[in-house]
């Protein structure tokens, strides 16, 4: 694994990308201009700032603080989204699957935690990635389900954790169309976009709203 991500995806709904925000940080939340993109909004030097954009018919916001933390603690932050999370150094990985304000599937795990979450049954493209993993599908998908399950091929070594990433990215393709690991034209367009820096509501005005 090899990459760093937290994205938040909301579907637009014909709303705007502010009043998304707002939904999710409270209403004294609000964009601002940045220079970030969003590559470098992946993983920003100051994991403290979130930010935002929209492509394709939904929100994108890049959260540190927020998408773990939902992900570890059931948080529904919206009825309908998906929150995805990749730390390379770890092999940590998540996504979780928001649908009418229920939890649909939620995996968390890594290579020191394991399995920690394992919530709802396999989505389609969970099994479209273990069949393209290669090998045997049935002891690619006893690999995945199982953290001590290991399966050894030719050239690499199978388990939850590394297959971790593309699970992640599999789901994430499957709600936005794009593969963040996979570069075309769309997903380089996508890495070189724009983003807005979110500036969160402090303590008080969330009180107060």
């Amino acid at each position: 694994m090899g990459f760093k991500i937290s994205i938040l995806l909301i579907p637009l709904n014909e709303r705007s990308l502010a009043e998304v925000v707002k939904s999710v940080y409270g209403k004294g939340a609000h964009l601002e201009q940045c220079s970030e993109t969003v590559e470098t909004a992946l993983y920003p030097d100051d994991q403290k700032k979130a930010y935002a954009c929209e492509e394709g018919g939904n929100v994108w916001i890049f959260d540190w603080v927020l998408v773990p933390s939902a992900v570890d603690s059931n948080k529904i932050l919206v009825p309908d989204a998906g929150l995805f999370y990749l730390h390379s150094v770890t092999n940590g990985y998540a996504f979780m699957i928001l649908k009418d304000g229920d939890i649909v599937r939620r995996r968390f795990g890594g290579s020191d935690e394991g399995i920690a979450y394992d919530e709802g049954d396999l989505l389609d493209s969970e099994l479209k990635a273990i069949t393209e993993a290669g090998g045997n599908f049935e002891e690619m998908k006893a690999a995945w389900l199982d953290d001590e399950v290991t399966i050894e091929t030719a050239d690499y070594e199978h388990a939850h954790d590394t297959l971790g990433e593309e699970m992640v990215f599999a789901v994430l393709e499957d709600k936005s169309a794009i593969h963040l690991s996979k570069i075309n034209e769309r997903s380089e367009r996508f890495y070189d976009q724009s983003v807005f820096e979110i500036r969160k509501p402090s303590f008080l005005s969330r009180l107060l709203n």
